[in-house]
């Protein structure tokens, strides 16, 4: 094959790959920015008492206090879930610590039987 030839096809493959590339990354931040846009009219819709189309500082202060329980809510979730796992733990813990026991407590009995006969 012709090398001037190749390299025109080359050239254009790369001007096909960048712009199809270009053309993804457009898509993708149109769709962020929908959705950033759905989200702020939900929380318009949500938050915007005397519904004239902005939030002003105590419907601010509202969306704060929200988030702030939203996250108290959270912490207290992976608190709970911290403890389950510790708990859970433990008990795994004392189980092996009682089979343990068990295992020591049949040997010294199977010492004592011996040490008898």
């Amino acid at each position: 094959m012709n090398p001037r030839i190749l390299r025109y096809l080359l050239a254009g493959v790369f001007a096909l790959a960048v712009s199809l590339t270009n053309a993804v990354a457009q898509s993708d931040a149109d769709a962020k920015k929908a959705e950033r846009e759905a989200k702020r009219q939900a929380e318009l819709e949500k938050y915007d008492e005397n519904k004239d189309g902005k939030i002003n500082k105590a419907e601010r202060e509202k969306i704060k206090a929200d988030r702030e329980a939203a996250e108290a809510a959270q912490k207290a979730e992976k608190a709970a879930k911290k403890a389950e796992k510790a708990a859970i733990a433990e008990q795994k813990k004392a189980e092996k610590d009682a089979k343990k026991a068990e295992r020591e407590a049949k040997k010294a009995e199977k010492e004592a039987k011996k040490n008898q006969n």
